[in-house]
């Protein structure tokens, strides 16, 4: 496995969701991304935002091996992406934790999934659930907990396997607007301790600046790059940053730029 490097490449990036159907009942073929190039480092926390349909989503399930484009090259840790990959972890919107299993059980799950669980894996698993502020509930149900902790507890299944990258889609985006910048707070602690790299696809463009040491900006689909922001601020996030007038300089500059390219699109 390549080890050094850029931890991500999109080059040229690509995809079209092909249509279906003949006649009038035709749904006709949808590109969804377009010309996409993009490099993230290792240890970097790069947020992608852009209006609804524009192919974040796609973006991600691209790199993370689970879609495969019709144009362009997916590089990890300099190897083409020709399908789900160990070291990736990926948290979705919705935690989907199995309800039978306890927190410990449904974070080992994905290292069942590669093999046998070892005294080495627990040990991780204890840190990342301790770290996530839910020591003591490692015996409790998914129904047992609040929105947010089981959010924790997906994040901690994805890092359980001990991956160099973590993909994030939307993981805070049904939580209530307190609990989610609590848990912004406590993502930027875990990826700083983790050392990981990690992708975050948001609408939040608040959220994004928060947490990210770049935030991608795509235009209305198809998607394509049309900026890309640097945050000036320290890698260790605080709720007061947000209050500050440096940081809603950067969230209206991100967001001036989504405008724009809406209004060229629509005319």
């Amino acid at each position: 496995m390549a080890t050094t490097g850029h931890a991500v490449e999109l080059a040229g990036l690509r995809h079209v969701f092909a249509g279906r159907g003949r006649g009038r009942r035709a749904v006709h073929g949808v590109e969804a991304v377009k010309g996409v190039d993009l490099t993230v480092e290792p240890g970097e926390f790069v947020s992608i935002v852009g209006p609804s349909g524009c192919g974040k989503s796609t973006i991600l399930k691209m790199i993370a091996g689970l879609l495969r484009p019709a144009e362009g090259a997916v590089r990890v840790w300099g190897e083409p992406v020709t399908g789900p990959r160990r070291d990736i972890g990926i948290a979705l919107q919705d935690a989907t934790l199995l309800p039978w299993r306890d927190v410990m059980s449904n974070c080992l799950f994905p290292v069942e999934l590669h093999g046998k669980v070892t005294a080495e894996a627990r040990e991780r698993v204890t840190g990342l659930l301790e770290r996530a502020g839910l020591a003591g509930f490692e015996s409790r149900r998914p129904k047992e907990l609040s929105g947010g902790m089981r959010q924790r507890v997906a994040i901690c299944r994805a890092l359980a396997d001990d991956p160099r990258l973590l993909l994030l889609d939307e993981p805070f985006g049904s939580l209530d607007a307190l609990t989610r910048e609590q848990m912004n707070i406590d993502l930027n602690r875990i990826w700083r301790e983790s050392g990981k790299t990690a992708i975050l696809i948001t609408h939040g463009i608040d959220e994004a600046v928060l947490l990210s040491t770049r935030v991608v900006i795509l235009s209305e689909r198809p998607g394509t790059v049309v900026e890309v922001v640097t945050p000036p601020f320290p890698k260790a996030r605080t709720k007061e940053l947000m209050a500050t007038p440096e940081f809603a300089e950067v969230c209206g500059r991100i967001r001036d730029r989504l405008f724009a390219s809406e209004q060229r699109v629509g005319g």
